[in-house]
């Protein structure tokens, strides 16, 4: 785009170490991975510019989309949105011949989007199934919580090295202080060179597209109402914003798939229109190149990401029982377990990981909504969501035991380096005797209980 290639490596950066970016390590390992956007759009100018042949160009975006299905369908559901609105003001906006050329990828894309769909199309089938009601989730709730706050645009949260520490009392507001969900800042070196292009660009086609997708972006990102440093309030166990102004974002709330969409998480595509604006601004050639650049460095000086933070240098908590493969002398193969800290709550997923899939499980994290089968259970709620959803002792065990043998587990694992109420109800509920190894409890359930011979 920018026939410069140290211009479009600064853009580059600007994408690859954005807030979002790094905000999101800390949080979910599967949105990190985002080159696939920019690359998906590569594809499309390559196409455009026809400088590659029809099945190339299907092909390549046909393995961009199953590989952005299969780390995260949010993100294809968004680059999608975004995606047919930037080519639908291309064909509005361009010029005679772009207009045709941008006209005649339409349908490419959609020949790209059928051939994904079937290659995945099991996969699609559950995908769809699950997006059916879910007592689980109020998404208009998660959508206002998960939303981001205008000033999270130009004020820097703990992720970021330069200026975190000057507005911690407002960054702390953001999210409920969910620093991995914050990750809306581009700063204002970037915005002062976002407005100045635009500005510059406003008769041109190319900056109408970009400040056409930059303004729907970032108003979608702000979520079904506006929260400008409004912190929320606890609720009924919970915690809810406000009432605020509704935005445009507010009725997609209740359509499916969009309800399941974390507006902050837009502000992915905002970063992106960032790093476009940036190179070609920097690519532009005019008097006094040197103000471009050093204005450019500034940009990259404060996205650069802060190193002190605790989860660059911490190490997950794996107990010996799993990282010393102590499980092959007490678990055969295939077993199902149940584990606690429970779900969520724990790293039960990267223990069996460690062994390489050696046991089945009966929980795990699949989202921020519970499967209704477990939800519908009150100790599947307890195990799930401790003293929100309170039981009494006495009701424990008996519960525990039909979970037990309707699941068919054979052993309970239970950390014993960080005690949790379970380190004791256990035993006490189940009247069974632990095996403790390798930092661990283990719990062997008699095979009358588990339900398998």
């Amino acid at each position: 785009m920018t026939g410069n290639w140290w211009a479009s490596l600064a853009g580059g950066y600007v994408f690859g170490f954005s807030s979002y970016e790094i905000a999101q390590l800390s949080g979910h390992v599967n949105l990190v991975v985002i080159f696939a956007v920019p690359l998906a759009i590569h594809l499309v100018l390559l196409r455009v510019d026809a400088r590659i042949s029809r099945r190339r160009f299907v092909v390549g975006l046909t393995v961009v989309f199953l590989f952005l299905l299969g780390t995260s369908t949010e993100i294809l559901l968004t680059l999608l949105m975004f995606g047919a609105l930037a080519l639908l003001l291309g064909c509005v906006l361009a010029p005679g011949r772009w207009r045709s050329a941008i006209a005649a990828v339409v349908p490419e894309v959609l020949m790209a989007g059928l051939a994904a769909g079937v290659v995945a199309s099991p996969f699609l089938y559950y995908a769809v199934k699950g997006l059916g009601p879910n007592p689980t989730a109020n998404w208009t709730e998660v959508a206002n919580l998960g939303s981001a706050d205008p000033l999270n645009y130009v004020l820097p949260t703990p992720v970021t090295w330069l200026g975190h520490g000057l507005d911690m009392s407002l960054a702390a507001k953001f999210n409920l202080g969910n620093f991995s969900e914050s990750g809306a800042y581009i700063g204002l070196p970037a915005a002062l060179i976002v407005i100045a292009f635009l500005y510059s660009r406003r008769r041109d086609p190319l900056g109408r597209v970009l400040l056409g997708v930059l303004v729907v972006a970032v108003i979608a990102s702000l979520g079904p109402h506006l929260h400008v440093v409004n912190p929320a309030q606890p609720f009924a166990g919970t915690f809810v914003y406000r009432p605020s102004i509704p935005l445009p974002w507010l009725p997609l709330t209740h359509l499916p798939a969009f309800k399941q969409i974390s507006p902050v998480r837009l502000s992915m595509h905002v970063a992106l229109i960032s790093a476009i604006v940036t190179a070609l601004w920097l690519a532009t050639p005019g008097r006094r190149p040197w103000a471009r650049w050093l204005l450019g460095a500034v940009v990259v000086a404060s996205l650069i990401p802060n190193l002190s933070e605790p989860y660059w240098h911490n190490r997950p908590h794996i107990p010996s029982f799993f990282a010393a493969n102590t499980y092959r002398r007490y678990m055969t193969p295939g077993e199902r377990v149940l584990i606690f800290p429970f779900g969520f709550n724990g790293n039960s997923m990267l223990w069996q990981a460690q062994t390489h899939f050696a046991f089945e499980m009966t929980e795990g994290y699949i989202g921020i909504a519970t499967p209704p089968s477990y939800y519908a259970e009150p100790i599947g709620r307890y195990m799930q969501y401790g003293a929100k959803f309170q039981l009494p002792v006495s009701q424990v065990g008996p519960q525990l035991k039909a979970f037990i043998r309707q699941r068919h587990v054979q052993a309970i694992i239970v950390d014993a380096s960080a005690p949790t109420a379970w380190t004791l109800l256990v035993p006490i509920t189940l009247h069974l005797q632990p095996i403790t190894t390798g930092g661990v409890q283990l719990y062997r359930i008699p095979t009358s209980w588990s339900g398998r011979d």
